[in-house]
């Protein structure tokens, strides 16, 4: 499959899961998944999506879990995720995203796990994370993060398991983990740290 029409696919009221995974789908526009109102499940891994049109996930209210690994990405806008209040679970596991600021997330109020394992970021900016308030488990192993700003993890006071493995981080910033009152695991692996 390389294309979706809008509404393609109305009328699937109650479509639970939808398996994508390994087709050679290029952009998520706003209007394709309208009518997946009960979808909970959602794999796009292992396409070649390179972007994400702002709403480009509107109607999908109810799903808890979306796989966006081993696709092409290297931005995500604004707004991509603004009608994902349900999301649990946001995977981008091997892709290219370079940098993640706190506006790419609105709207994911009570998402809990992240993953941006294999991707191409070099720094955790301030409040980078900081409107993702219940999330409890990050994943950003194998990038190629050197510094971590002092805010880098503001507002992650349920955060309970972090892994930072296997990237450049030579020196830890005084207070960059300060805000993490509820973690209780730290992977900090496979570093250049003295």
């Amino acid at each position: 499959i390389e294309s979706i029409e809008e509404e393609g696919f109305y009328g699937l009221k109650s479509l639970i899961e939808l398996n994508m995974n390994n087709n050679w789908i290029k952009a998520i526009k706003k209007g394709l998944f309208y009518g997946l109102e009960s979808l909970k499940i959602f794999r796009l891994n292992t396409n070649q999506i390179h972007s994400i049109e702002v709403d480009g996930f509107y109607g999908l209210g109810n799903l808890t879990e979306l796989n966006l690994g081993f696709n092409k990405i290297k931005t995500i806008k604004k707004g991509s995720f603004f009608s994902m209040k349900s999301l649990l679970k946001l995977q981008f596991t091997i892709n290219f995203i370079e940098l993640v600021d706190e506006e790419m997330f609105n709207g994911l109020s009570n998402l809990n796990e992240i993953e941006f394992s294999a991707n191409s970021l070099k720094i955790i900016k301030n409040r980078s994370f900081s409107v993702l308030i219940k999330l409890e488990k990050l994943i950003l192993k194998t990038n190629l993060i050197e510094f971590i700003e002092e805010d880098g993890f503001f507002n992650l006071k349920n955060l309970n398991y972090l892994d930072l493995s296997s990237n450049n981080i030579k020196i830890i910033e005084k207070k960059s983990f300060s805000y993490l009152n509820s973690l209780t695991k730290l992977d900090l692996g496979s570093n250049y740290v003295d």
